[in-house]
């Protein structure tokens, strides 16, 4: 009987891509930081939150990013928009200072949950694949109770890109 040898391998080594190199990690880790740091001193602090969902019986992770002045004037209530990412993505576009921009200028509260592939949509085959549910019945209440919001139809947006914007487009056809 043969015996085979086993190699231990490193696991960037087995997920490289076509071009991918250590700098090339360093760079983008080195931009993300920078971007983070400059947003930071700004007054650029977008917040994280675990918000449990007990349709799904899991934390999802949800980002807030709040217009300026929210945190002075304590009687202003406020819209909310809610960004819904594309497939492969996550919410880490709400860190874009473009969103915090928007935020400011337009005094709304942008909340981005993280859907992964979920398509927005409440999975017929898995039970724990509720996202639809997640939004429309926990997450806007969960912001509501959380934040000075206008806790209306009226006064809400939602805006998403390629499977973010068919759940759009679903939710308004609804």
């Amino acid at each position: 009987m043969k015996t085979q040898k086993l190699e231990v391998v490193e696991m960037s080594k087995l997920v490289k891509t076509p071009g991918d190199s250590i700098m090339k990690r360093r760079t983008v880790l080195s931009a993300f930081l920078l971007l983070a740091a400059v947003s930071t001193a700004l007054g650029f602090a977008p917040r994280t939150y675990d918000v449990t969902s007990p349709s799904m019986g899991k934390a999802v992770p949800v980002t807030i990013v709040l217009p300026k002045g929210y945190e002075d004037d304590p009687a202003r209530r406020h819209p909310v928009v809610y960004l819904l990412h594309g497939a492969n993505d996550t919410d880490f576009h709400a860190y874009h200072p473009l969103f915090r921009k928007a935020a400011d200028e337009n005094g709304v509260i942008l909340v981005a949950p993280c859907g992964t592939l979920s398509w927005w949509m409440d999975s017929p085959v898995d039970p724990k694949h509720r996202y639809e549910t997640f939004v429309t019945k926990e997450l806007i209440p969960w912001v509501d109770a959380r934040y000075r919001t206008i806790p209306d139809r009226m006064h809400r947006g939602l805006a998403g890109n390629s499977m973010g914007g068919l759940f759009w487009y679903v939710w308004r056809a609804a």
